[in-house]
């Protein structure tokens, strides 16, 4: 399932996907999660809308759940008291409210069900009703006042505990009966002895590299690269992440704290490593696995093999990472 801001401004020349993100989510001065100013439990976050015309929008297929429309500003000041969300102090705050529920398959056999909420708009579209059906980037209504701020919406994604175990993999571990949300060091012991998922793969992947790693000489001849062993090892454990996008493959590494380590290395079609960009994998696969190019497809592109195949045990998987004393090269 696609995913979108419930903000769409305008797209820039040149922005990344992460700037226009940063653009459409810009937090409003009040609002936090977790802890609201008040030292209050504050489920979501409250966002700005790029500007007055600005609707609120569906962030994703779904259908609405919830829908209750926002109360008038009463002309009478002596009335803004009986509204419930009126602070004498803060000014008004509307009360219009949406809550989209969504199903989406992220693997073999696994769904995921979650909840949009869109809270404080000061207009809902006429069409909507409870029970409709609603689309990725529909209008919901337009973000009214927070506190007598302008602009702003509550906006907030829920799930219920197993639907969150679908997306991330079991959370809870049979050590003494102990659930690893409360052993931090645990639940990352836990997922670096596994291997990754082979029912659900999504998104960016990623590896741990324990510091004994070994580290490579990469040499270009023509069209590929030679590798040799340095004799060193990484001295460091890392968690690297490999994100494909537009079809070049990034690689960013961090320490055990999630502090980025150098700067990130990313390989495309212009490169001397070039069959790595995304859309000449499964053609670089077919040579360097001629076998098995599937299995050796899923494993240039996703880290590991999630079919029935099986790559030779000999196969290996060279790619240049950053480290904290420059880039190198590892088998993955």
């Amino acid at each position: 399932m696609i995913i979108s801001p419930p903000f769409l401004p305008d797209t820039r020349a040149n922005e990344s996907d992460e700037t226009f993100v940063s653009r459409a989510m810009t937090p409003a001065l009040t609002g936090k999660f977790p802890v609201s100013f008040e030292m209050q439990w504050h489920g979501g976050i409250h966002l700005q809308a790029p500007d007055s015309d600005s609707p609120v929008r569906a962030i994703a297929d779904g259908s609405i759940v919830y829908l209750r429309q926002p109360t008038a500003k009463p002309t009478n000041p002596t009335e803004l008291g009986e509204h419930p969300l009126y602070d004498p102090n803060k000014g008004w705050t509307d009360n219009g409210c949406i809550v989209i529920k969504h199903q989406t398959e992220i693997g073999e056999n696994i769904t995921v069900t979650y909840y949009s909420i869109y809270m404080h708009l000061n207009r809902i579209e006429n069409a909507l009703k409870q029970g409709n059906n609603i689309y990725r980037k529909a209008k919901l209504g337009g973000a009214g006042q927070i506190y007598g701020q302008d602009n702003l919406i509550h906006f907030e994604i829920i799930a219920a505990d197993d639907q969150i175990e679908n997306i991330i993999g079991s959370i809870t571990l049979n050590r003494n009966g102990a659930n690893y949300y409360t052993n931090r060091q645990g639940h990352i012991t836990h997922y670096i002895n596994r291997h990754g998922r082979t029912s659900s793969c999504f998104g960016n992947m990623y590896f741990y590299l324990p510091a004994d790693t070994p580290t490579y000489n990469g040499v270009h001849n023509t069209n590929h690269y030679t590798h040799t062993a340095t004799g060193d090892t990484l001295g460091q454990a890392l968690y690297l992440e490999m994100k494909y996008h537009s079809g070049s493959c990034t690689f960013t590494a961090y320490d055990e704290n999630g502090t980025q380590i150098g700067q990130p290395v990313t390989t495309n079609g212009d490169s001397p490593r070039g069959s790595v960009h995304e859309y000449n994998l499964f053609d670089q696969s077919s040579k360097i696995c001629s076998a098995m190019p599937t299995a050796g497809y899923e494993l240039l592109r996703f880290g590991r093999i999630l079919g029935t195949e099986t790559a030779p045990v000999n196969t290996t998987h060279y790619r240049q990472i950053p480290t904290i004393s420059g880039n190198t090269w590892v088998n993955l």
